[in-house]
């Protein structure tokens, strides 16, 4: 059992159907509302940025979001949370390279309440773990890392060149030409998720390079925000980007967000920001 202190809800205006978190997640989070899948699935993201908008740290060892975040154990409880109410999750390589050692599941996130998340995804009628898809146009990742050996399953979204570096796929997992070459959009990645699991909940976890191409497309329907109290700095020698790079909204495209949450646990705030659906 978990003795985590619940999060201080400032304000909630999530709307859709209220999830059926078992009772100690309840209390810990409060209620989690949020829509369903319909003609189409429903993508949402999450992300751990500092004070002044890095994502990511850069330079060797782990640079990642526990790094950005500090280790918060109420971040550690939302990012299980959302996993656990995902069919599928999605990440860029370089993403992937970065933690390599990382497991995309929720039970992995905070052990703790490895048992309530899976009591979550039992109660919504899901069976094993969410779909993992890493999107790589290169097909330059190592299949021996543990995302694609813990028996669970997951789909690398690639082009033709990079499913022939990446070869046989092996047990619980499948490979897809998304692209003949280039970039790969995101209604293809889309398009290959659905093509395994039908129409679901799609939680999108980065990099910077995947949140720029579902934001361009205009397919994340919500987004959460982890903000830590750290401010990072950028010195222009080591690469530390915010949310979306490689795309530029605003100010021809802009694309303005709706307040749906506010959340807090002392000093670390947790957003939840609203976006129209593609039209």
């Amino acid at each position: 059992m978990s003795a985590l202190s619940p999060f201080d809800v400032l304000y909630d205006e999530a709307i859709g159907e209220a999830l059926p978190l078992p009772r100690e997640l309840a209390q810990i989070y409060g209620r989690l509302a949020m829509p369903g899948p319909a003609e189409r699935s429903y993508v949402f993201g999450n992300v751990v940025e500092t004070l002044d908008g890095v994502v990511a740290l850069g330079g060797p060892g782990p640079t990642g979001g526990a790094e950005i975040s500090g280790r918060n154990a109420h971040d550690l409880v939302l990012i299980g949370l959302l996993r656990a109410v995902s069919d599928a999750i999605v990440v860029g390589a370089g993403t992937l390279r970065a933690i390599p050692r990382h497991r995309w599941d929720p039970a992995s996130t905070y052990r703790a309440l490895a048992a309530r998340f899976g009591a979550l995804r039992e109660a919504m009628g899901k069976t094993g773990a969410p779909l993992v898809v890493v999107v790589s146009a290169s097909g330059a990742i190592d299949l021996s890392l543990p995302t694609f050996n813990m028996g669970t399953p997951w789909l690398v979204a690639t082009t033709r060149g990079g499913s022939q570096r990446l070869g046989a796929p092996g047990a619980n997992g499948k490979i897809v030409v998304a692209a003949e070459s280039g970039e790969i959009s995101a209604e293809a990645i889309l398009f290959a998720i659905e093509e395994q699991i039908g129409h679901g909940r799609v939680l999108v976890e980065g990099g910077p390079t995947v949140f720029a191409t579902f934001f361009a497309a205009r397919l994340i329907r919500e987004l959460f925000i982890t903000v830590a109290p750290q401010l990072a700095g950028r010195d222009g020698q080591t690469e530390r980007p915010g949310l979306i790079s490689g795309v530029s909204l605003a100010p021809n495209h802009p694309l303005w967000g709706t307040l749906l949450s506010v959340r807090r646990d002392n000093s670390h705030l947790f957003l939840r920001y609203g976006f129209p659906p593609v039209l």
